[in-house]
């Protein structure tokens, strides 16, 4: 049997969960990067379960798994709590990685830039003789404001154009003609 791993060592399940939160990436794709950094040497870890395994054995097991997890995300994906890794190495792998830094974490915008970017999204509408939508302002200035939640858009757009009445909007007889 392995010798028990030292407190210092994480398991690379809960880890990457951890990571995963943190930055916004889906937690199977990062822990099918982290085995492929385990299965090429860039990452080193350490059985918690038998005795130490050969390396052609442990490289092989990490390709099946791999290609499994690939095919089926929700493949056994807790069996990897007995791969443990240091958080030190596992940092370091990370910012040689070309997954995104968990520093450059996208900062939700002030509530003043939303509404400048709402009133933008507004006057471009006006400007091609449209009616305003949720939808598209949505669209607009996530594609602008990356941080800006949903609700922050509504209250944008509710500020600068009113409350949104509900329903479809209905064709007057005026429009028709």
């Amino acid at each position: 049997m392995c010798a028990p791993p030292r407190h210092a060592e994480m398991n690379i399940y809960d880890l990457t969960e951890q990571e995963s939160a943190w930055i916004g990436v889906p937690h199977t794709g990062l822990l099918i990067e982290a085995l492929r950094a385990i299965g090429e040497g860039r990452l080193s870890a350490k059985c918690g379960l038998k005795a130490d395994l050969p390396a052609v054995r442990w490289s092989g097991l990490i390709r099946g798994w791999i290609r499994a997890l690939e095919l089926d995300p929700r493949f056994f994906i807790r069996q990897f709590r007995f791969i443990f890794v240091e958080p030190a190495d596992y940092r370091n792998w990370r910012d040689q990685s070309s997954l995104p830094p968990s520093e450059q974490k996208v900062r939700r915008p002030k509530g003043a830039a939303v509404r400048c970017a709402a009133r933008n999204y507004i006057d471009t509408e006006r400007n091609e003789s449209r009616q305003t939508s949720q939808k598209r302002a949505w669209e607009h200035i996530r594609s602008r404001l990356p941080g800006a939640t949903y609700r922050q858009v509504m209250d944008a757009m509710e500020a600068e154009v009113g409350k949104k009445r509900p329903g479809r909007p209905r064709k007057t007889a005026s429009a028709e003609s």
